[in-house]
């Protein structure tokens, strides 16, 4: 994690000189930021999944630039971690039942960021 970042987290700013040492001490006490930050973008992808289609949040997060992509290793789009966790592009079927979404959550947390 970076450390502009993790000083974020806790609210500190450089000019309080603070040690990194001391900040990811601090931080390991808590629950994992990364894990959390990945639960709720699981969440997050679920209740856009579950929305209606005219709603504005389903359509600004779904939305698609229609234009030629460049040469070279492509950047990544917002949903492409749950697909490549799920192995498929079909992500909003799953998230209709809740409960297996819920279940797949966890593993989703878990899971390293490449």
């Amino acid at each position: 994690m970076q450390n502009s970042m993790q000083r974020s987290i806790l609210n500190l700013k450089v000019k309080d000189k603070v040690r990194l040492t001391k900040i990811r001490s601090i931080l390991q006490t808590n629950i994992d930021s990364l894990q959390a930050i990945r639960r709720l973008k699981w969440d997050w992808a679920g209740h856009v999944a579950r929305m209606g289609e005219n709603r504005w949040a389903k359509i600004l997060t779904e939305w698609n630039v229609f234009k030629k992509r460049k040469k070279g290793k492509q950047k990544k789009r917002w949903r492409d971690e749950i697909d490549n966790m799920l192995g498929h592009s079909c992500y909003h079927q799953i998230a209709q039942d809740r409960c297996e979404w819920l279940r797949l959550r966890e593993a989703f947390a878990q899971q390293r960021a490449t």
